[in-house]
């Protein structure tokens, strides 16, 4: 029979099953006191009211049932519905249902559906932010109804109007990128090659690899030629140093020279702003700058990198775009360590 269910004092709910979870909120705990479907006991009654809840809803057999769809049962039928590529979905109680990363990917987000389903007044869906990297097993969005219930045939017509997945975590394609250090320093043996290592793990994070490598001094003909070879023989390519306005740095110049088309040279991100993307042959080409060498935690390879490892390609729009929210954690860190030193005016 389908369940049924009124509202009760809690006194009168002692012996009845609960109709939903029913949650205590305190500064160092939160979950459920009573789970849906479990009989309400006379030690129960205080501690309900303790946690607020003087009445309760119970569940009833009898009569005709009704076309209720409780919480738990309609979150998770969103969430089956929302997300159907590299993830799955976990039921957690209290009316929430995770959606979980099944790998490592990027997360991409249909934000125009999402404020559709958001603004219906029945249901939530909150989410990472677009364009996250996320790993398997984390948590990427939670389901959520407003209300205790829906009605069956409203839940029917937000189902059916989810024709699409809202979200999907792409998989990388195991990429391979071929890297051009630059820089007459490195290619005489005065200094260590510090980039490159760099380069090599957030290639590995987002999961790309690092092919071949190869250093050139900085001279403009040698790095072009050295980005045509990368690039013939690899997926994409990343371009290390000399890409400061300085006069002595050739590399954006030598890149375009290569014959790739630069998409924007100067990123606006914090840090390694003077960094550029370009394309030769449909092949992306990163030249960062040397930036990267002092900011390892966080820079704009961690920018670059989620998308052109999963196949995706970026617009100037795109980049163009990333200067809301560009100042990253570490640099951050480092220019309010700055600031405080500076003397006051």
């Amino acid at each position: 029979m389908t369940e049924n269910w009124r509202i009760v004092n809690v006194e009168e709910a002692v012996g009845l099953r609960i109709a939903h979870d029913i949650t205590m909120v305190t500064e160092s705990t939160k979950g459920p006191i009573l789970r849906k479907g479990e009989i309400v006991r006379e030690d129960h009654v205080e501690v309900l009211k303790r946690a607020g809840h003087y009445l309760v809803a119970v569940i009833v057999e009898e009569g005709k049932g009704s076309e209720v769809v409780w919480e738990d049962e309609a979150v998770l039928k969103l969430a089956e519905k929302a997300c159907r590529k590299g993830c799955s979905v976990r039921l957690m109680g209290e009316g929430k249902a995770y959606i979980v990363a099944s790998r490592a990917g990027l997360l991409k987000i249909d934000h125009r559906r999402l404020l559709e389903l958001n603004s219906s007044g029945d249901f939530l869906l909150i989410t990472r932010k677009d364009g996250s990297w996320v790993h398997a097993d984390d948590v990427i969005a939670v389901a959520e109804l407003i209300p205790l219930y829906v009605n069956r045939g409203r839940m029917t017509e937000v189902l059916e109007g989810i024709t699409e997945p809202l979200m999907e975590v792409k998989e990388a394609l195991g990429l391979v990128a071929g890297l051009v250090v630059t820089g007459t320093e490195v290619y005489e043996g005065r200094v260590q090659d510090l980039a490159g290592p760099k380069v090599k793990r957030k290639l590995e994070a987002y999961g790309c690899k690092l092919g071949g490598k190869t250093v050139v001094p900085d001279d403009e003909e040698r790095i072009a030629e050295g980005v045509r070879k990368a690039a013939a023989e690899h997926d994409l390519v990343i371009v290390t140093g000399g890409m400061s306005v300085d006069p002595s740095d050739v590399t954006p110049k030598a890149i375009a020279a290569a014959g790739a088309d630069v998409l924007i040279y100067g990123i606006p991100v914090k840090p390694t702003t003077m960094s550029l993307l370009a394309y030769i042959d449909g092949k992306p080409v990163i030249g960062v700058s040397s930036g990267i060498i002092f900011f390892g935690r966080e820079n704009v390879l961690d920018v670059l990198l989620p998308v052109i490892c999963v196949g995706d390609g970026w617009t100037k729009e795109d980049i163009v775009g990333l200067g809301d929210g560009g100042l990253m954690d570490g640099f951050l860190e480092f220019a309010e360590r700055k600031v405080k030193a500076a003397p006051s005016r």
